[in-house]
């Protein structure tokens, strides 16, 4: 689930002009999200638990997502292609 929020949440933030991100931002902010899913987990009276393999989980999960977003910066411009088919 990370791995999607935090690859659509970069792409967003990739094909925008306005904001210059770094992928270490794109990165913390997937995993801090994660981080306070787990702890609203372990306060809310649900029956959920917060578990620390679940946010190991989660910041895995952003790191992939992140190491992709890098590649397809890399070898394909998305920046730029994604500025071009908004126009």
């Amino acid at each position: 689930m990370f791995f999607i929020w935090t690859f659509l949440l970069g792409l967003y933030l990739i094909s925008i002009k306005k904001y210059n991100v770094s992928l270490i931002a794109i990165f913390i902010a997937g995993t801090l999200f994660g981080i306070s899913i787990e702890i609203a987990q372990e306060m809310l009276p649900y029956g959920r638990n917060g578990n620390l393999y679940d946010a190991i989980a989660d910041a895995l999960g952003s790191l992939s997502a992140v190491l992709l977003l890098a590649f397809l910066k890399k070898n394909y411009r998305i920046e730029d292609s994604i500025r071009t088919v908004k126009k």
